[in-house]
């Protein structure tokens, strides 16, 4: 008999909801009924595969400043905003049967809704929590609440109090990195390690060669806590002064947000001989990623070291994608932590902690492009399975079932 999950989220597509989209897309393969509910986000082109799901996008957010703060204050005293998802999603229950209600949620919202369904509908609920509030340093509630930061620290231990609440009363709970992982089972001995993934069917090695040495990132830049590219541009402007590498060769390649482009361009003002090979492209649709990656020569991984007041656990999908088409990867600056593990533990790169490791990679792979026209890494394929976003929905599927 098909079985029928109702996937309760803050957003899927046409917003951009890899996680999930993936998730829904594999399950539907295998015979599974999905109905989901999320929000419509401001970024709404997005192309993900969702296969069968039937998806329900409601407006939330409003134009007006005014209704906004009234929002975010009943959201504050009132926990309006779950109040409300509820109420739109109640009619859309009426006369339906479903077998288990999963969860996905960057920090809280939308848990204490999907409980509250999976309690009236007497369902088992997996709670799968993408982000939390405590793998973020200090900077994150600056960068969220810039005239008042204290606001951002008081609002979201509320969140954190809703969202623990729902963990202890979950069925299992899925999340993303070791250090979630062990994090996490303060509130519930049940979970579950689903890292994120790379689509298989579009993220594999193809040999194609490239007229330039392409060094290429895509995504946002976020800070310098939680990704700092410093050790990339100071490497660069070393080995051009050097002359190790052919200027005409090489290209720095960046599709990334407006906001990004202000943070990058700061960065350069240091560095105008990494400026010159440095060349910058609006984000692009997720179905343009792949060939982006599988024609770079390197991809790179932004991030930084994992302290006690800084990001904590952090696993960008940006490092499985290129895992994915096997392209050599370089991480600055290194995590220390889950992500310079899975990154040596598949052979997928370096994560690099100084100047010279980064010198030393990129000429490695520099002489490796002059000699084929492409490169490509040799990660050990036994490692590099589990990371698929097909092996991931076995896994969710496992707890599922398990609830069944």
């Amino acid at each position: 008999m098909k079985k029928r999950i109702l996937i309760i989220t803050d957003a899927l597509p046409p917003s951009f909801a890899p996680r999930m989209s993936y998730l829904m897309n594999e399950l539907s393969t295998k015979g599974y009924d999905i109905t989901a509910f999320a929000l419509q986000q401001a970024q709404s082109n997005c192309d993900l595969p969702t296969g069968n799901a039937l998806i329900h996008n409601f407006v939330y957010s409003c134009s007006s400043p005014i209704i906004r703060l009234l929002q975010l204050i009943g959201e504050v005293l009132f926990d309006y905003k779950n109040k409300w998802f509820y109420r739109q999603i109640k009619p859309y229950l009426r006369g339906k049967t479903f077998d288990a209600v999963l969860c996905s949620s960057y920090e809280t919202f939308p848990l204490p809704t999907a409980l509250k369904i999976a309690k009236s509908l007497q369902l088992p609920l997996l709670v799968d929590l993408r982000d939390i509030t405590e793998q973020f340093g200090e900077n994150y509630y600056k960068n969220r609440h810039p005239k008042a930061p204290w606001l951002g620290k008081w609002f979201a231990k509320i969140k954190i109090r809703q969202r623990n609440k729902v963990l202890k009363q979950a069925n299992a709970i899925s999340t993303i990195s070791p250090w979630h992982q062990d994090f996490l089972r303060k509130w519930n001995k049940q979970v579950h390690l689903i890292y994120n993934g790379y689509d298989a069917t579009t993220f594999y090695f193809k040999p194609i060669s490239s007229q330039k040495f392409d060094i290429v990132y895509t995504g946002r830049l976020i800070d310098s806590e939680t990704r700092n590219p410093l050790l990339l541009f100071q490497a660069l402007d070393q080995l051009i002064a050097e002359k190790a590498v052919d200027c005409s060769h090489l290209q720095i390649k960046w599709w990334i947000d407006n906001d990004s482009k202000k943070i990058l361009d700061a960065y350069l003002t240091a560095y105008p001989r990494v400026k010159k090979q440095t060349i910058v492209n609006d984000m692009v649709a997720a179905s343009s990623i792949p060939p982006l990656l599988m024609e770079a020569s390197v991809v790179l991984i932004l991030s930084n070291k994992q302290t006690l007041h800084g990001p904590k656990g952090i696993m960008t999908t940006k490092f499985f994608e290129a895992l994915g088409v096997e392209k050599p990867v370089l991480c600055v600056t290194s995590d220390e932590a889950c992500l310079a593990s899975a990154i040596e533990k598949t052979n997928a790169g370096v994560a690099a902690t100084q100047v010279t490791e980064v010198k030393h990679f990129i000429l490695e792979k520099y002489a490796e492009w002059q000699k084929n026209g492409y490169t490509h890494q040799a990660v050990i394929q036994h490692e590099k399975v589990p990371f698929s976003r097909q092996e991931q929905a076995q896994a969710f599927e496992n707890i599922i079932q398990s609830f069944l």
